[in-house]
């Protein structure tokens, strides 16, 4: 049995996206590109949503926690984690990135919390510096 009705359900949604996801967001995907000598190489590409665009609605919520340690370039680095919420349909897997303004966050992991009533896709990110 549900708890909201498809209509207040859809009604719930975009009040989410209205009154709490005041910014905007773009999710890049790790594509191979040829380079032109014969090879390919990594390239970072907007994902075209469902909606033919490129950019959805997004809130992002700054660091719950104290930093944590990660290895970048053999280095350990402190870095942010950062919860990133995005509209439920959103086209996205671990592997991508989400740019929020200035900054590009890297996904650790992506979630539609049953808890949210379907209304957003919750991603934990780190920024990338």
């Amino acid at each position: 049995m549900a708890i909201l009705s498809a209509k207040d359900l859809a009604y719930t949604q975009n009040a989410v996206q209205l009154y709490l996801m005041d910014r905007t967001a773009t999710i890049i995907r790790k594509t191979l590109t040829p380079d032109g000598a014969g090879g390919t190489i990594n390239t970072w590409t907007a994902v075209v949503q469902s909606n033919g665009l490129t950019t959805v609605p997004c809130m992002v919520d700054e660091p719950a926690t104290k930093s944590v340690e990660v290895v970048v370039a053999n280095r350990i680095e402190a870095v942010n984690p950062y919860d990133i919420y995005l509209p439920l349909g959103t086209d996205v897997i671990e592997k991508d990135r989400v740019q929020v303004d200035n900054h590009t966050y890297e996904i650790r992991g992506v979630q539609a919390d049953e808890e949210t009533f379907a209304t957003w896709v919750s991603i934990d990110a780190l920024e990338i510096r």
